[in-house]
């Protein structure tokens, strides 16, 4: 389930998941971290560097240098001329992060390259050689930190995302009829997958679990000989997420379905024996 967190995480943010390799450890340690690596594509980076300049495609904006149009220009001539190997590498214990790319602007409008920009597109000053340069530094400089805050925010909710589910078998309920017992169970759902889930549905439950509006377990019956305390039925496990109230509506009926399953592979192990006397 954190899998899917984190990518939704990371297309939400503009990479792209498929391109990218996560790598954490969430155990409610000193150790723990999220963290990914992997290249980034001109279409991605072009929308990222959109994104840093609070830009969407269409409008202008006055409050930043590069408007749209001479945005799109240095990107077309990075596209047509540059590398484009910008990559994401984590090293050491998985914290910490570097951005790294061969493109200069300084290096790609050198006296070398000019009659081939010239050729391209009539000429490039290096006046705007100089602008385009710092912006190149400085989205990489927020492309690092951002992913780096990235990484602490996916952290934090994985924890969240944990501490939402059950950790441990519990006994939940409990009744006597007679010679048997019926007892109901919570226990950590380790099959949990949202993979199936509707996007937006996904994100909404991510979204309670991480606000802790709502819990994952999954519930089990089985059904006790009294004196023994022998397994006489058990249902399957099934999967609950929904708040915390245990007359919540979902949850009594999850409940009353094992336990109904619980009783009838009882009878059936009775029928068997039976059959066999």
């Amino acid at each position: 389930m954190l899998e899917t967190y984190f990518n939704q995480c990371l297309a939400d943010f503009g990479f792209q998941p498929e391109d990218m390799s996560l790598y954490w450890s969430v155990g409610f340690c000193q150790g723990d971290y999220v963290t990914f690596n992997g290249p980034i594509r001109f279409e991605p980076m072009k929308k990222l560097m959109m994104k840093m300049h609070g830009l969407d495609i269409g409008p202008e904006s006055e409050t930043y240098p590069l408007c749209p149009d001479s945005l799109h220009q240095m990107l077309t001539v990075l596209r047509d001329f540059g590398s484009c190997d910008l990559a994401l590498t984590h090293y050491g214990s998985g914290k910490a992060l570097s951005l790294d790319t061969s493109d200069d602007f300084e290096e790609l409008f050198d006296y070398y390259y000019q009659p081939m920009i010239v050729a391209y597109n009539d000429t490039v000053k290096f006046e705007v050689n100089r602008v385009w340069q710092q912006e190149w530094k400085a989205f990489q400089n927020w492309l690092l930190s951002s992913t780096k805050a990235l990484c602490e925010t996916m952290l934090y909710n994985a924890h969240a995302i944990l501490l939402a589910q059950q950790s441990q078998s519990e006994v939940v309920r409990e009744k006597h009829f007679g010679n048997y017992i019926v007892q109901i169970y919570e226990m950590h759902d380790e099959h949990f997958n949202l993979d199936l889930v509707d996007e937006q549905l996904c994100r909404d439950i991510f979204k309670d679990l991480i606000e802790g509006k709502q819990r994952v377990c999954a519930i089990q019956a089985v059904v006790l000989d009294r004196p023994s305390k022998r397994i006489l039925g058990s249902s399957s496990l099934r999967s609950y997420c929904g708040n915390f109230s245990s007359q919540d509506s979902y949850y009594l009926t999850l409940q009353q379905e094992v336990v109904n399953e619980a009783i009838a592979e009882t009878r059936e192990l009775f029928v068997r024996h039976k059959r066999m006397a």
